[in-house]
């Protein structure tokens, strides 16, 4: 019984983890997209700022 139990728990935790790490990796991926550009404008800015002091 504690074997089967343990067995159970490690892939219910691990199908957790599975699908968390997954929906971490579109999350990141998403904000990416839609960072990528003000960090562009961001990194204008700054050299712009730079090119005035």
């Amino acid at each position: 019984m504690d074997t089967t139990l343990i067995l159970i728990m490690c892939i219910f935790i691990g199908s957790i983890t599975f699908i968390g790490t997954i929906g971490i990796l579109i999350i990141f991926k998403f904000r990416k997209n839609q960072l990528y550009v003000p960090n562009r404008k961001y990194s204008k800015m700054e050299s712009t700022f730079k090119k005035n002091v």
